[in-house]
């Protein structure tokens, strides 16, 4: 939401589509941390406190749309889910889980599921062109930190999830009713019928697949969606690159830095991408250098992605406003 330069304008405030109000300033000199780089981007915060007028579409939740600028036009935007009651709060995975895929501590993995939710939403209500969603594939689920949301909020739809890790998949039987899941090999193809799904979802997968790893998983998504379905897939693009460098720098610039740092593993460099970093993370559950942190540009993504499908959008910062988010579509 901030606009280095860009005089005054704090958010304006909307919840389910109703203003609000206007935002106030507060300083973030953790923000300006995380972004050294960003001119005078301890000023990115804001609050605003105050009842919420008019919210009558869901009593659990409520969409929160932040806008800097004229509504009709906005110079920068952010929306995300927000529970309305304390009983809004879905199931939370022991610590260990919640370590496991990602996120640091409960609240941090709670958060994160409503934006990422509300990201995938989004882009998928955008893009439909008329197709009807029955069934949804959440690939690489985790222990359902968006699953729990699409089962929550879109009870019309059957949400599938499935996982190399079984001890999530399993912490997701138990403990989110309505969904299915299953573990996932670490190839493919998946256990699921041709023309199976119409809307398939990924996470933060792809963004740990070798070049090659990821075509071959690309022909498996166009394999298992319906005619006209979509797959919405992050990767780590110029944004994320910035973020690890702590630096405005590009993606070659950013990894030629970080191989100096470290060894690389066994792995590919294409123009383009960049899959040779190990992420040990999944250390125990996925064999030694299956699992990485691949970087990839728009450019390259936007080129060998068409040649499997039609690629409807890519979206700087579209999933969890860090990752990279790409719509492709399987032709009719």
């Amino acid at each position: 939401m901030l606009l280095p330069g860009v005089p005054n304008g704090f958010p304006l405030v909307f919840v389910d589509s109703v203003f609000q109000g206007p935002a106030t300033e507060v300083i973030r000199e953790d923000v300006a941390r995380v972004h050294p780089w960003v001119a005078d981007a301890q000023k990115a915060g804001f609050l605003y406190r105050g009842p919420i007028e008019n919210s009558v579409r869901n009593e659990k939740w409520a969409s929160l749309e932040l806008i800097r600028g004229d509504p009709s036009r906005p110079l920068a935007y952010l929306n995300t889910l927000i529970p309305m009651t304390p009983q809004s709060s879905l199931p939370c995975p022991p610590l260990d889980l919640v370590r496991q895929i990602g996120s640091p501590d409960a609240p941090s993995y709670a958060e994160q599921g409503r934006k990422s939710f509300s990201d995938f939403d989004q882009a998928i209500g955008r893009n439909l062109d008329g197709i009807k969603i029955n069934r949804l594939l959440d690939w690489g689920c985790g222990c359902g930190r968006i699953s729990s949301y699409f089962l929550d909020i879109r009870p019309d739809i059957e949400i599938t999830g499935c996982d190399v890790a079984s001890n999530c998949v399993e912490w997701c039987k138990s403990h989110l009713p309505g969904g299915r899941f299953f573990r996932s090999g670490l190839f493919p193809p998946l256990d699921f019928p041709d023309r199976h799904f119409d809307v398939v979802i990924a996470s933060s997968v792809m963004t740990h697949l070798t070049r090659n790893s990821q075509l071959d998983w690309l022909r498996e998504m166009r394999r298992i969606l319906s005619p006209g379905g979509l797959f919405l897939a992050s990767v780590l693009g110029r944004y994320s690159a910035a973020r690890e460098c702590h630096a405005p720098v590009s993606i070659r610039q950013r990894l030629r830095a970080h191989f100096s740092r470290r060894k690389a593993g066994l792995g590919s460099t294409k123009p383009g991408i960049d899959d040779r970093v190990q992420n040990r993370s999944l250390d125990g559950i996925v064999p030694a250098g299956y699992y990485r942190n691949v970087f990839q540009t728009a450019e390259y993504t936007r080129e060998v992605w068409s040649k499997e499908m039609e690629v409807l959008d890519y979206i700087e910062r579209g999933l969890d406003s860090y990752q990279d988010l790409v719509i492709v579509r399987r032709p009719d």
